[in-house]
């Protein structure tokens, strides 16, 4: 901390101020008698608040964290989604576009986590036999936490309704969670979170490792069993581990790769794995920091 102020008051060697990710991701999922296909892409930018970044010895992927630099960002994502069922006489797709906006503030000891989206989601297409529906999901999210050195604990708020075809659905009371991460060593990242959902709850826990300044390595797995979708009320029950690689090519450039296995099943499913999805799914995220 002492030598990020002082490298802060002398000015010298100014950091970015600011990072643009560009990722794509693509998936395939399969069942009894369907198949499931994704395509999905997005970009996002964020500026530091309170100051840029500092050089020193700790991960890159782990600077912002560690030098409690703050962000505003901005997010714009596509994703175009088609299954083949067999009954349906053709392809469904789902295209969903949308964006939003959210503030990170990290203070001495009081954090603050503020974000808004709205996405449209409109489906149709092929002669599938369903009447074409349009949703509009507005989202809004409010984390307050405090941040004890490295560990941070958020007790967080999330409204999510779903307007379908103009009918609103305020889905319950929202959505409660408690986030606690942190880091050891500067080269161990943390973070689990438990989160009371529509009929039910989810679970997550993250670990990231960084053998070196420019690599990350990290491994996730989350569980949910409750109304996980917004186009329904039905409870299912979904798990999905992930495994990931982080890749500073320089201080300034990065790659990601992620691999993500999800398994979903409807709880009441009459006849048994009619409704049952395993899904592959690989993303690729490209990012520059902004000096």
């Amino acid at each position: 901390m002492l030598r990020t102020l002082m490298v802060l008051a002398l000015g010298a060697n100014p950091g970015p101020w600011g990072e643009l990710k560009v990722a794509g991701a693509g998936s395939y999922g399969t069942g009894i008698r369907l198949e499931e296909y994704t395509g999905a892409a997005s970009v996002t930018l964020s500026g530091f608040l309170h100051h840029r970044l500092v050089e020193d010895d700790a991960p890159l992927s782990l600077q912002p964290y560690l030098q409690r630099a703050g962000a505003i960002e901005g997010s714009f994502s596509y994703d175009h989604f088609v299954t083949e069922r067999g009954e349906l006489s053709g392809p469904y797709r789902v295209d969903t576009v949308g964006g939003g906006v959210s503030l990170a503030y990290p203070g001495g000891l009081f954090s603050l986590w503020v974000s808004a989206s709205f996405f449209h989601v409109q489906d149709g297409g092929g002669n599938t036999g369903w009447q074409s529906i349009v949703w509009l999901l507005p989202r809004l999210e409010i984390g307050p936490g405090i941040r004890i050195d490295a560990t941070r604990m958020t007790l967080g708020y999330t409204y999510a309704p779903t307007i379908t075809d103009g009918s609103y659905d305020g889905r319950g009371w929202g959505q409660l969670y408690l986030r606690i991460s942190t880091v050891l060593a500067e080269r161990v990242y943390l973070s689990v979170v438990g989160e009371f959902i529509l009929s039910g709850g989810r679970g997550g826990l993250e670990v990231a490792v960084f053998p070196s300044r420019s690599v990350g390595i990290t491994a996730t797995f989350e569980y949910a069993e409750g109304a996980i979708y917004y186009w329904a009320r039905n409870v299912f029950r979904q798990w999905q581990p992930s495994a990931g690689l982080s890749w500073w090519v320089t201080p300034s450039v990065g790659l990601g790769l992620e691999y993500r296995f999800i398994h979903s099943e409807l709880v009441d499913d009459e006849p048994q794995g009619l409704n049952t999805v395993n899904t592959h799914r690989i993303a690729l995220a490209f990012r520059i920091r902004l000096g």
